[in-house]
């Protein structure tokens, strides 16, 4: 049987980021999924679900906006933006009520109609940023700089 696996990323952010639903993930992962997030890093199915879950809470009208979709065989690279607001915790912080939009790209690999890997890319710091979450546990690296103090 054939699948379109444009169909099965649209879904992936059409059902479950915009709409929620995610029970859908049981239809569109694989149970061997493997996932990576700037933020989170290694994802498993069951924290993919977890992550979606947790970012929905933390941002409730999260809407993904497909700007292009390339698929060659097995795969699909998806670009979109994000827009969101802040009305729940985030990485230990309190809603700030603010509004946010970021781009990102994903890049899937699909075998019988289901996602078994999904890398993302996306400008997570832009998201602090906007924000005014700049020094939530950020690495040292991309943290604002700290004077030191010179020693005698």
């Amino acid at each position: 049987m054939a699948h379109d696996n444009t169909q099965v990323t649209r879904r992936l952010l059409e059902d479950v980021w915009n709409g929620g639903k995610l029970q859908a993930l049981d239809e569109l992962l694989d149970p061997a999924f493997e996932g990576r997030d700037p933020l989170r890093g290694p994802l498993n199915a069951e924290q993919y679900r977890n992550a979606v879950k947790g970012f929905r809470l933390a941002f409730p009208d999260v809407r993904f906006e497909l700007n292009a979709v390339v698929a060659s065989d097995n795969h699909v690279t998806t670009r979109w933006t994000m827009r969101c607001t802040h009305l729940g915790p985030f990485l230990g912080t309190e809603s700030s009520g603010k509004t946010a939009q970021v781009t990102g790209l994903n890049l899937a690999e699909l075998r019988n109609g289901k996602l078994v890997s999904e890398y993302s890319e996306w400008d997570a710091l832009a998201l602090f940023r906007q924000l005014g979450l700049e020094d939530v546990s950020l690495p040292l690296a991309v943290r604002k700089p700290v004077m030191q103090q010179a020693r005698p």
